[in-house]
């Protein structure tokens, strides 16, 4: 009989039972299983130098992977053999790399080595990084190497000398003419031909955006569209990373972890980035408030992107849009940006799902208010708690409608062959592409590059006619009955599409 989100959330924290027991939920699944553990570290660290010996070099690579993620970030309160495991880490690994001729990788392992405070002599470093320098025809860079203050104060043995010796002759003879310094010779990616649309930056400028009673808000070529055009090109308002997917993919730009150096969480096991740039941009938006507590996230499914769509926006910035929205929707002429209000704008079917799911997601806002109250993020205004309740209960239902899977070209398990196929690593929310309607016969093809979605047009399509995507159940892969029961289940509509309304079954 609750009417509103807001109550329903309420009613539940409101049972001492309820709250006692998520309170104790959040305890027993904190970070404690998830901290830094420097004598592991160590353990890795010695069985990568007996792979790298064997010349198993990728098995090398991953223990060091492993020894970094367990190594804590130097302290003054640890041991001087605990704060040396990460440079010390970050040194091995970037062996293997000049071995295997990833000169990139393994100057910028040597960086983090020094970054993180390498304990022993330094000669073996510099010298490994000026080889670098020259094997990557950077001969300026070399001779400044060699020229550094760093440098000159290390006291060098007769091997090394002899290794030096042969270095300069190599930079003398090669690199007279050139001592210029590394520059970015990278070729950026051509850009698709995409023009934006005034109200809709996100959208072509073939595409409109129109309301009516019966389709609510939806899209329609303004002008005639042709097989291949971009239609969409947009970056998720949030999204979150599959927990299966924390050791092969960067955290926060989702690029798989091949043949680049990982960057450990400073502070929890569980998270790997491609970068130091993607590390403090990952922490910055929301891992600084996920870190530890990714247990009790990857229990709650779907919840955990909404969790994570309030913490993008602010809980702060996200409590004043729900105070000052509208129960209109967004008229047609209003410009509809990739936003927290385009997101909160939404609709969430909050009154159509079944009893027995609205107490399970209403349980599960309020175990999310709970994990917010406990990292002192709710403002302290009266009504606050209630309206951030209602704010994750309805992004939880929205989620289920408007969710997206970002999907990636991953390699078929247990096959023998080189056979690749498109799997879900994420799950995101893309504003603009939402407002799609579905069809079980799209006329539109998604595409991901990394986090990036790009919605091209899958035949002509005229002008004046919908642009439609599919929800996932599709004529050629689902009878038209299984079809139906799947939208109405999940979606609450009675597909009108012409596959469904013609009833003819093709599952070519």
């Amino acid at each position: 009989t609750l009417a509103t989100n807001e109550d329903k959330v309420r009613h539940c924290l409101s049972q001492p039972s309820v709250a006692t027991q998520l309170d104790q939920y959040l305890t027993v699944t904190s970070a404690a299983k998830h901290k830094k553990y420097w004598e592991k570290a160590k353990e890795f660290r010695v069985d990568g130098n007996d792979l790298f010996r064997g010349k198993r070099f990728q098995e090398a690579i991953d223990a060091y992977n492993q020894a970094i993620v367990l190594a804590s970030t130097p302290d003054s309160s640890h041991t001087a053999e605990a704060n040396s495991e990460l440079s010390l880490g970050f040194a091995n690994r970037s062996a293997v790399f000049y071995h295997l001729r990833q000169y990139d990788n393994c100057l910028s392992d040597i960086c983090d080595a020094f970054k993180y405070e390498y304990p022993l002599n330094a000669t073996k470093l510099l010298l490994r990084k000026v080889n670098c320098l020259v094997q990557k025809g950077c001969f300026g860079d070399a001779v400044d190497v060699v020229r550094s203050q760093q440098f000159v104060d290390q006291s060098l043995d007769k091997q090394s000398e002899t290794q030096m010796k042969a270095l300069m002759d190599t930079i003398e003879s090669k690199g007279a003419k050139n001592r210029s310094n590394c520059i970015n010779n990278t070729i950026p990616k051509t850009d698709l031909k995409f023009v934006a649309n005034e109200l809709m930056p996100n959208a072509s400028q073939s595409l409109q955006l129109c309301v009516s009673s019966t389709k609510g808000r939806h899209i329609v070529a303004k002008d005639d569209i042709n097989i291949s055009d971009v239609l969409f090109m947009e970056r998720p308002y949030a999204s979150v990373l599959l927990p299966q997917y924390y050791r092969s993919h960067c955290h926060h730009c989702y690029g798989k972890l091949v043949d680049t150096p990982v960057m450990p969480c400073h502070q929890c096991t569980q998270v790997m980035y491609c970068n130091d740039e993607c590390r403090s941009e990952g922490w910055q938006e929301c891992h600084q408030y996920e870190c530890g507590f990714l247990d009790v996230l990857h229990d709650i499914g779907i919840a955990h992107l909404a969790f994570r769509t309030v913490l993008v926006c602010g809980v702060g910035n996200a409590i004043q849009v729900a105070k000052q929205s509208s129960t209109s929707q967004l008229s047609a002429t209003t410009p509809y940006l990739n936003t927290y209000e385009s997101v909160y704008a939404l609709v969430d079917h909050s009154n159509d799902f079944p009893i027995e799911d609205s107490v399970s997601y209403s349980l599960v806002a309020s175990l999310l208010v709970r994990l917010t109250q406990k990292l002192s993020l709710v403002p302290k205004e009266p009504q606050s708690v209630d309206i951030l309740g209602g704010i994750v209960l309805k992004h939880i239902l929205q989620l289920i409608t408007n969710g997206h899977s970002i999907a990636s070209m991953e390699n078929v398990e247990n096959s023998s062959d080189l056979c690749f196929e498109d799997k879900r690593i994420a799950t995101a929310i893309y504003p603009t592409v939402s407002l799609m309607n579905h069809s079980c016969d799209p006329n539109v093809i998604a595409i991901y590059d990394k986090k990036l979605l790009i919605v091209r047009a899958a035949r002509g399509i005229p002008k004046g006619h919908q642009v439609v995507n599919c929800y996932g159940p599709h004529c050629k892969r689902m009878s038209t009955k299984d079809r139906r029961t799947a939208l109405m289940d999940q979606y609450f509509f009675a597909c009108d599409c012409s596959p469904c309304v013609s009833g003819a079954e093709d599952k070519s």
